[in-house]
C-alpha cells in the first residue's frame, strides 16, 4: 500500500499520482470512464485495478493503442481526437484529459469542449491537468515545424458556460502534479470540475 491506497507503485506513477489523489481525497468511485489522449490506457489500468469500473479510451496514436491492446484487455480503445468523440450523449461519469488541451489546435478548441460536454453526464465529474499560467502563451514545438502548444487556463472554458463547478484546483509544475512553481508561466493544475446544468440562478421577470 502507499499514500493513494492500493495504487501500485511504478516509474511512471508519480508523474500520474496527482490526479489519482485527487480521486482519493473527493472519495469518487467512477463507473464509466473516459481518458482522452489515453496513450496506452496506464491511468485507466491504476482505475480499474481499485474500482473495477468501466474503461474507455480515445488516443490517435496506432502504436500506442496496439501496446495498450495487449497490456491491458479490460480497456476499450478508440482511434481518434477530442473533437470527435463517438460515444452517446451524456455516456460518462467522469473523463480524464492529461496534457491534451494544450496540444489541440485552435480550430477545433471548442468542437472538443463541445464534444467532451455531450459524453458527460449531468453532475459528472471532468479532470483535467493542464498548464495554468500566469498568460497566455503561444509556444513553437522545437522537434516538428509549425507545430504549437498552447498555454492557458482551460478550467475557464468550462466554467465560463455557466454549467461546470470548479470542485478543486491543484497547482504543480511540468515534473510534478502537485508543487510549489515559482515561475508562474510554468505552472500546471489539476481541475476537478462538476458538470450541473442547474447551476445558473432562476430569477422572475417583473
Amino acid at each position: 500500500r502507499n499514500m493513494v491506497g492500493e495504487y501500485r507503485y511504478t516509474s511512471e506513477f508519480k508523474e500520474m499520482m496527482g490526479t489519482l489523489k485527487v480521486l482519493d481525497l473527493y472519495k469518487i468511485h467512477p463507473q464509466k470512464v473516459l481518458d482522452v489522449g489515453s496513450s496506452n490506457g496506464l491511468w485507466l489500468s491504476y482505475l480499474y485495478e481499485k474500482f473495477k469500473c468501466e474503461c474507455h479510451a480515445i488516443e490517435p496514436s496506432e502504436e500506442a493503442i496496439n501496446d495498450g491492446v495487449k497490456k491491458y484487455p479490460f480497456i476499450k480503445f478508440n482511434r481518434g481526437m477530442a473533437n470527435q468523440i463517438a460515444y452517446q450523449e451524456e455516456y460518462f461519469d467522469l473523463i480524464h484529459m492529461n496534457f491534451v488541451f494544450s496540444w489541440i489546435s485552435r480550430e477545433t478548441l471548442l468542437k472538443s469542449v463541445s464534444e467532451i460536454d455531450r459524453v458527460l453526464k449531468n453532475e459528472g465529474l471532468f479532470l483535467l491537468r493542464d498548464f495554468y499560467c500566469k498568460a497566455d502563451e503561444k509556444v513553437k514545438y522545437h522537434h516538428e515545424e509549425n507545430v504549437w502548444t498552447y498555454k492557458q487556463d482551460y478550467s475557464k472554458l468550462f466554467t465560463s458556460m455557466g454549467m461546470y463547478d470548479l470542485v478543486a484546483m491543484l497547482t504543480g509544475s511540468e515534473h510534478d502534479e502537485i508543487a510549489l512553481e515559482k515561475n508562474k508561466n510554468k505552472r500546471t493544475a489539476i481541475a476537478l470540475l462538476q458538470k450541473n446544468k442547474d447551476l445558473y440562478k432562476i430569477s422572475e421577470l417583473k
